[in-house]
């Protein structure tokens, strides 16, 4: 948990987010909490097939919070829009 984590901090600030402005970011969060929690995993002193698969785990989390929080916000926006504007 705290390898996700830390990687996706550091890939989202590292890994690609000069390359292409919003995506880049987004794809460095994701490999850094892939790589982070599979990191993390090794260390532990797991098999590298378990670990693959917290890493795999962790990136999918990570992207399913990313969209869920979009939604939710666009929800918000909507339903501000509708009560501002009867």
């Amino acid at each position: 948990m705290i390898g996700g984590l830390v990687g996706g901090l550091l890939g989202g600030y590292f890994i690609i987010p000069n390359s292409i402005p919003i995506i880049g970011t987004i794809i460095g969060i994701l490999l850094g909490s892939f790589i982070g929690a599979s990191g993390f995993e090794l260390l532990g002193g797991k098999e590298a097939g378990h670990s693959i698969r917290v890493g795999y785990g962790a990136a999918k989390g990570r992207f399913q919070g990313m969209l869920l929080k979009g939604a939710i916000g666009a929800l918000m926006f909507l339903i501000i829009l509708v009560a501002a504007f009867p």
